[in-house]
């Protein structure tokens, strides 16, 4: 009976520790919405990984999910990256009223932003002799529009090894 339920709890904790250990790869697409349910926050890139000084073009996607506005609507997005440097930090988002609207049923914004990695590590970046990147790190683009927040992951690889070997 005891291996039995030994199996039993195997079979369970399976999905469990299969999802976890999904958790580890960055997702090349993240999504939150307001807590009022009215706009959705997306930021895409096509692969989840970058080398040292080199760049990361993201997608950065707003919707309002109640369809045309009754006015024009200028918000902000804020950026904050880690362990790099992402350009322009703040998006001006303009949604335009209804008559000036192209798509009649939802009215969106979109623009690009740049993500730079870092060539040194964090805890050496000021340092007198700065240490460079010679391990996978983690880069971050944490975005904020009104109140939903959202993070997008990626893997900061300092080799000429393809990302997928790693």
């Amino acid at each position: 009976m005891n291996k039995r339920l030994l199996v039993l709890a195997l079979v369970m904790l399976t999905p469990v520790i299969l999802t976890l250990s999904a958790c580890e790869n960055p997702n090349k697409l993240v999504s939150q919405t307001t807590a009022d349910g009215r706009f959705a926050l997306t930021l895409r890139m096509e692969r989840d990984w970058v080398r040292p000084g080199e760049s990361l073009p993201v997608w950065v996607a707003i919707e309002s999910l109640d369809g045309p506005l009754p006015e024009e609507l200028v918000l902000t997005v804020d950026l904050i990256a880690n362990n790099g440097e992402v350009d322009p930090a703040v998006l001006l988002a303009v949604f335009p009223g209804p008559g000036d609207a192209p798509d009649a049923k939802r009215a969106r914004f979109g623009a690009w932003v740049v993500f730079k990695a870092a060539t040194f590590t964090a805890a050496t970046r000021d340092a007198r002799d700065p240490v460079p990147i010679a391990k996978q790190e983690q880069g971050e683009i944490h975005a904020l529009f009104l109140d939903a927040l959202t993070l997008l992951r990626f893997s900061i690889v300092p080799t000429e090894a393809s990302h997928e070997a790693l």
